[in-house]
């Protein structure tokens, strides 16, 4: 189930453009553990490689479970929540299970299926096969600078500025309602350059 996490956290990466990346455990004594967690470069780039390396594991069989993501943009009104858009923002998925391919199956925005194909590859990787999600016994999930290449930006996804963010991806267990994981992430985005600003260099 990290794995699914993995994917979430990908897209909050994705439409930020371009960020310096920081996260915290928010439930240190969650079933689903995540130990460490890199990503580069640092800031990320979009379009781009995405370099990801991860470990972690998880203590108990888990089950049917969602997964919500909320993003959030500091202003000097306070934290200002972006909006669900095609399942890209912030939004809640009912079934982590099934994430993955239902990324590949309905590409959100025209992006999706392409980052979904390959976290679905990239898990193949370390024996998890998406299409077969739940229930997951319990495991350990090793990670190694897998690269993913992150497509552009949809218009549709402009609501996403320069900035700084902070996120927060929870997962929860259907039946018990036990919270079985909490990564609580801060970003600061900056707009990629474009036109007379590549040559002359960002401020």
């Amino acid at each position: 189930m990290i794995a699914y996490v993995l994917a979430v956290a990908l897209f909050a990466n994705i439409v930020l453009t371009e960020a310096k990346f920081s996260w915290t455990n928010c439930a240190s004594d969650s079933p689903l553990a995540i130990n460490s967690l890199e990503i580069g470069p640092d800031p990320i780039v979009v379009p781009g490689e995405l370099q990801i390396s991860l470990s972690g594991s998880s203590s108990v069989v888990i089950g049917n479970s969602s997964l919500s993501l909320s993003i959030k943009r500091d202003t000097w009104l306070g934290e200002i929540g972006i909006p669900c858009i095609s399942n890209i923002g912030s939004c809640k998925y009912p079934n982590m299970c099934t994430l993955v391919d239902q990324m590949i199956n309905e590409d959100w925005l025209g992006i999706a299926a392409s980052v979904g194909r390959q976290i679905r590859d990239m898990l193949k990787t370390t024996g998890i096969d998406t299409s077969h999600a739940c229930p997951q016994p319990p495991r350990s999930l090793t990670i190694d600078h897998a690269s993913i290449h992150l497509p552009e930006i949809p218009a549709a996804l402009s609501i996403f500025a320069a900035g700084d963010y902070h996120i927060r991806i929870e997962g929860v267990d259907d039946a018990s309602q036990q919270m079985l994981l909490c990564v609580d992430a801060r970003v600061t985005v900056h707009e990629a350059c474009t036109g007379f600003s590549c040559i002359f260099g960002r401020k």
